[in-house]
């Protein structure tokens, strides 16, 4: 992937790569490909389903304030139903 194709990404006039990129990019980066993957608001298939939800929608950068403040509500509220 090109230093320009990697800025378009970074200034979001193009989509992120996909899961595949992402997970190679973060082996020659040396860095974790989920958190990675989290930055560009995708999940891996791979993903641990121990996420914490709570981090990932706090650091979405795709969400404002006012959806970041509603999932987090509705995360808690989930949690709290008895199962």
């Amino acid at each position: 992937m090109s230093a320009t194709n990697i800025s378009r990404i970074e200034r979001g006039l193009v989509s992120p790569p996909p899961g595949d990129v992402i997970e190679r990019i973060a082996e020659v980066l040396d860095a974790p490909a989920d958190q990675l993957a989290r930055a560009a608001g995708i999940m891996l298939s791979n993903t641990s389903p121990d996420i914490d939800l709570e981090e990932a929608i706090v650091g979405d950068p795709t969400l404002d304030a006012d959806e970041r403040e509603f999932l987090l509500s509705a995360l808690r509220l989930v949690r709290k139903r008895p199962s």
